[in-house]
């Protein structure tokens, strides 16, 4: 994704927010101390799909 980055100037934006990014598992960390339900994280090549409910 980084080398389709079109025009080239946009590449640090891009590499910034990927590693401002949270990971799965820092996903799941914080979703297990929420108070929703049901919920799950799928790692997409875009990134993280993050679905459940509301209580």
């Amino acid at each position: 994704m980084y080398e389709s980055c079109d025009p080239p100037e946009i590449r640090p934006g891009f590499e910034t927010s990927v590693r401002a990014a949270y990971t799965r598992e820092e996903a799941m960390d914080l979703l297990g101390r929420s108070r929703l339900g049901g919920w799950q994280v799928i790692a997409h090549p875009y990134g993280l799909m993050i679905c459940g409910r509301k209580p």
